[in-house]
């Protein structure tokens, strides 16, 4: 960046010089030589290089924010998704205790069923409710997983994003330096 700006502070004087009329001549008309021509000429478009260089800089910040931002979110979601997912693992746990305690009663209820028969119906159909919610807590531990891994790879991605602006940045950091 200093030799940037020594280059520019060099270029400026020179032309400072050349047109205040210290370039040795006297009575000569203020016309620039082309060489100064040259030098303004380089002078702007190093300017606008620069300016277009720091318009660069602000953009890849403004993204490297945006997306540090939806990494964090990302991130916050997994972990919720993650929560999530082992409080349904819990719940299918529990079920399936149940459902396992249920069908051993189900197997001594059916020994007497002649006289529990209305006991054996309930015990079914309660056995029956509890294998249902253990079937919808697995398709939902499913989805979950499948919303885990789709994050997971939209982080991976987000990270890789961040490290390629970060090298640009980096890039456009030395180029103005």
């Amino acid at each position: 960046m200093n030799r940037g700006y020594g280059a520019a502070w060099v270029i400026t004087m020179v032309g400072i010089l050349v047109l205040g009329g210290c370039n040795g001549t006297t009575g000569e008309s203020a016309q620039p030589s082309p060489e100064v021509k040259q030098l303004q000429a380089s002078l702007e478009q190093a300017q606008q290089q620069k300016k277009q260089l720091q318009d660069d800089v602000k953009k890849l910040e403004t993204s490297l924010g945006e997306a540090e931002s939806q990494l964090a979110g990302t991130k916050e979601a997994r972990d919720q998704l993650q929560r999530q997912v082992q409080d349904l693992k819990a719940a299918q746990s529990t079920l399936e205790t149940k459902v396992g305690g249920l069908e051993n009663e189900v197997g001594q209820l059916n020994a007497a069923r002649t006289k529990l028969e209305a006991t054996v119906a309930a015990l079914t159909a309660a056995r029956n409710a509890a294998l249902t919610d253990a079937q919808t807590a697995q398709a939902k531990v499913d989805q979950l997983n499948d919303k885990l891994k789709v994050q997971t790879q939209e982080m991976i991605e987000l990270q890789e994003q961040i490290k390629t602006i970060r090298s640009v940045l980096e890039q456009l950091q030395q180029k103005l330096q």
